[in-house]
């Protein structure tokens, strides 16, 4: 009953420890070993939440399907359309090196400057798909996955993308990450593409990937990959694939195999997996 939905699609720790979930029904903090229901998001009209981003002073941003959601510790501040959003929906938010929230949303990509917004269309008809994760890479270029355009670039001048056309299993791109040689992953619905800098590998169910649909990558301090794909969770190092099913406790309330959508690592030295049962 603390958490308000059983389909977990984002979880992300703040610096004091504080684990944000964000789920279908709205959202829950587990702190000092209770986990709560967070009022607010009972309020919202879409109670979807799928990212979040904690400041250094420990501001949290919510992406949700209402609007864009800010809390510092008292108070909760809604930016949707009437403050001049192109869309209430918000589907990811970054805080580049520069101090500039990026913002993912369902009409394109916005770039948020203290109170004004602005509405990026580096490519035609992007303003018209739903932008999905955004991540800045090591050497400052913002990444954006789309549904369709496959992964955008932004290197603070000019865009350019990333498509099938350059290797990629797919234009659909769910997740990016990067490992600590500058490589970045993209997760998309056929499998695990790996870009360094130049050429594309991709990895699919031939190679050991669990599932082709990929939903979520984190990268942990080893430069393992855990991969959140529909059918459970594919950890990936040097030795290749390892699969986390049903048999290993994944299970949804029919006893099969929970798709899982986010993967965080615990304090503790395990991960949170979240999944559609919890």
């Amino acid at each position: 009953p603390e958490i308000p939905g059983n389909e977990i699609l984002a979880l992300e720790h703040a610096a004091d420890g504080t684990l944000w979930i964000g789920t279908t029904g709205g959202i829950s903090r587990h702190v000092q070993g209770r986990t709560e229901r967070f009022s607010f998001g009972e309020t919202l009209p879409r109670k979807i939440v799928s990212d979040f981003l904690i400041d250094p002073d420990g501001t949290v941003w919510f992406a949700t399907h209402s609007g864009l959601g800010k809390y510092d510790g008292r108070t909760f501040v809604m930016f949707t359309a009437k403050e001049g959003l192109p869309s209430n929906g918000v589907s990811s938010v970054l805080r580049a090196d520069d101090g500039i929230l990026w913002l993912g949303t369902w009409h394109g990509l916005v770039r948020f400057k203290g109170e004004s917004y602005t509405l990026l269309e580096p490519f035609e008809g992007l303003s018209r798909h739903d932008l999905g994760f955004l991540h800045q890479a090591r050497d400052g270029t913002i990444w954006f996955g789309t549904q369709v355009y496959g992964a955008g670039r932004y290197d603070g001048t000019e865009f350019s993308r990333l498509g099938v056309e350059n290797g990629l299993l797919s234009d659909h791109i769910f997740d990016i990450a990067e490992t600590s040689d500058g490589a970045l992953w993209f997760a998309t619905p056929q499998g695990l593409s790996k870009f360094n800098g130049t050429t594309v590998v991709n990895y699919t169910e031939k190679d050991g990937l669990l599932s082709r649909w990929v939903m979520d990558i984190h990268v942990d301090s080893d430069d393992v990959l855990w991969c959140a794909t529909l059918l459970g969770v594919s950890r990936f190092d040097p030795k290749g694939f390892t699969r986390f099913t049903n048999r290993d406790g994944l299970r949804n309330h029919e006893g099969e195999t929970a798709g899982v959508f986010a993967v965080e690592p615990d304090p503790d030295g395990g991960h949170l997996i979240g999944t559609g049962w919890g």
